[in-house]
């Protein structure tokens, strides 16, 4: 019988996950294989079995990580463990190398309740962006005076929309329907690979108005990521 880190190597990331998914799915996906390996060892299929699976959700809590991380990496590791048993009704291209499928049992969730974005928390922010030198600086493809309403409106716009960074720089103009107040983040740009609809406020449009230009991205960003990150540590510092 094959061991796991075989069986991920040779038969399933090939399979499912090579020019599928994005990098960065491969990765995270890798990660979570990793701490189970470090964790647990590098076990044959055939001992995958609940006394031993139980040990990787042991050792994640010695590490300190929060239950929904946790609870992250047993769901990747669940979806590999799925290909693992016979083919089913909801299951018909699992490889079947056991009769039935590993399971790690992931921690109980605890949802809490949606933090509230202050009104005050917006105005300063706001104040920040006109107060922090490098908001004038950048993007370099609007006028200086119009950069800091370009950081106001991306802000606004991440926080009433929830829209991770990459959807948020990867939305171009013709998503944005200005008379009827909403956007469409298409597929394949959620997270799920699905289309969206999302109203827009009113202050966002207004914003959007302000800082349009030729660029075909809504708010394209030339620099690096950690730039970006950088930039937002100084608003924060502000």
């Amino acid at each position: 019988m094959i061991s796991l880190s075989d069986f991920v190597r040779v038969c399933y990331a090939p399979t499912f996950l090579y020019g599928q998914v994005k990098l960065r799915t491969i990765d995270a996906y890798m990660q979570s294989v990793e701490l189970f390996l470090e964790h647990v060892g590098d076990l044959p299929l055939s001992k995958l079995t609940p006394v031993n699976t139980c040990r990787f959700i042991q050792g994640l809590n010695k590490l300190g990580l929060a239950n929904e991380t946790i609870r992250k990496h047993c769901g990747h590791l669940n979806i590999i463990f799925s290909k693992i048993g016979p083919p089913g009704h909801r299951n018909k291209d699992a490889l079947g190398f056991l009769k039935r499928s590993p399971w790690i049992k992931p921690p109980k969730a605890f949802l809490k309740l949606p933090k509230e974005v202050l009104d005050v928390q917006i105005e300063n922010l706001y104040r920040a962006c006109s107060q922090t030198p490098s908001c004038y600086a950048y993007p370099k493809y609007l006028d200086s005076a119009l950069a800091p309403k370009w950081w106001e409106t991306l802000i606004l716009f991440a926080t009433i929309t929830a829209l991770r960074r990459g959807a948020l720089f990867g939305l171009t103009w013709s998503s944005v329907d200005f008379n009827g107040q909403r956007i469409l983040v298409p597929s394949d740009l959620d997270k799920v690979g699905k289309e969206r609809i999302k109203p827009i406020h009113p202050a966002v449009l207004q914003g959007f108005r302000a800082i349009q230009s030729d660029s075909t991205h809504l708010l394209p960003w030339e620099h690096s990521q950690k730039k970006f990150y950088e930039m937002g540590y100084r608003l924060c510092a502000t």
